[in-house]
């Protein structure tokens, strides 16, 4: 029996525009040459981006976010009494604060 392959876990090309365009424009740059990977026309929207690669859009830098290549991180939680659920660093004894200090947070 064949093995299977690992799936590609790089942010494909046409994701890395995704808060400005949608994905059908995206590619549709693409296809018109007018995205750029290290310098180089994107061939394809599946096409992956690897930690250090340059995306410009237009002549534009593009600040992708490298972070979307790691593996997210899931963390169980025990919450005790007293600790407030919010990430906001001005309230007190917030739940960012308790999961920093137990070493769930770095």
């Amino acid at each position: 029996a064949a093995l299977a392959a690992a799936p590609d876990k790089r942010l494909r090309v046409n994701r890395a525009l995704r808060t400005t365009h949608s994905r059908r424009q995206t590619n549709r740059f693409i296809f018109e040459g007018r995205i750029l990977v290290n310098g180089v026309p994107a061939v394809s929207p599946d096409s992956r981006l690897n930690i250090g690669d340059t995306v410009e859009f237009d002549g534009q830098s593009i600040a992708w976010e490298e972070a979307e290549l790691e593996p997210h991180r899931y963390l169980k939680f025990n919450k005790p009494e007293g600790v407030v659920c919010t990430t906001d660093r001005r309230v007190g004894q917030n739940i960012i604060d308790a999961m920093t200090s137990c070493g769930g947070i770095k």
